[in-house]
């Protein structure tokens, strides 16, 4: 199950007690002497962490860094807000097709964790 904070309101985060059930449960289901967790938000790293301890067998989790900033018509650009705000001048007409791919183009500037240095970069070093 994926995870995907830029279009989910109010938040993915209410999310990711399903996400640490799924885990958690496909864990169980399977002979599985060990696991490797690739996660790399503020919410998959932790669902991973409470599937991992509740499931009680040997486990890594392996994250996948953090993103470059981004910004957008000289302005950075957040994962959350940002992002929101420009979704909802799209829909209201004031962002036509080139300005959206030129905001497609920011997003996905490179790998990583979301480009708001927050709770996802701690969240990894702690993991």
């Amino acid at each position: 199950m994926s995870l995907s904070e830029d279009l989910m309101k109010p938040t993915a985060m209410l999310y990711r007690n399903l996400l640490a059930i799924e885990v958690e449960e496909t864990i169980r289901s399977q002979p599985l002497d060990g696991i490797v967790a690739l996660g790399n938000c503020d919410k998959t790293v932790p669902a991973y962490l409470m599937a991992l301890a509740s499931a009680d067998i040997p486990a890594l989790i392996v994250t996948g860094g953090f993103r470059v900033p981004a910004s957008f018509q000289g302005s950075p650009l957040g994962s959350g807000t940002a992002l929101w705000r420009l979704y909802d001048e799209r829909r209201g007409g004031s962002l036509d097709d080139a300005a959206w791919a030129g905001l497609e183009t920011c997003l996905g500037r490179g790998l990583g964790a979301c480009n708001t240095m927050g709770t996802a970069s701690t969240i990894a070093i702690m993991a």
